[in-house]
């Protein structure tokens, strides 16, 4: 199996049928995460290629990790937020938004998305700003 990362996304088999059109198309996943979406689809086509984008340096960084190595130059990451996806080329094949919160962000205290355990009230998915 390609992916390897901890993120099962519930509705993959939903969203690779319906956002695939072209199997050797460019995609876009605005919202990376933990690149279970991400894997998904360029494990099941094999000649597309993707873009990820995340607002969460951190779930780029871990999600790089796991995933750059494991799909050899099919995949682009890059630090933006939806207000910068205007910069971005209009030309993919699809387009998808898995938009929530994280598992991750909201059970580590130090991310300050948890009003149930201590730690500081933050919020920021990106905390380089």
């Amino acid at each position: 199996m390609l992916t390897t990362l901890r993120h099962s996304p519930v509705m993959t088999a939903e969203v690779l049928e319906l956002l695939v059109a072209d199997p050797a198309g460019l995609y876009l996943d605005a919202t990376l995460g933990r690149g279970g979406h991400a894997g998904a689809l360029l494990e099941a086509f094999p000649e597309a290629r993707l873009l990820g984008c995340d607002r969460d340096a951190e779930a780029l960084d871990r999600t790089g990790e796991e995933l750059l190595p494991q799909v050899k130059g099919r995949l682009e990451l890059k630090h933006l937020s939806f207000s910068e996806l205007h910069r971005l080329p209009a030309d993919f094949s699809g387009t998808l938004f898995d938009l929530g919160l994280s598992t991750e962000q909201l059970s580590d205290p130090e991310r300050g998305f948890s009003f149930m355990l201590d730690g500081p009230l933050d919020m920021r998915m990106d905390r380089s700003r």
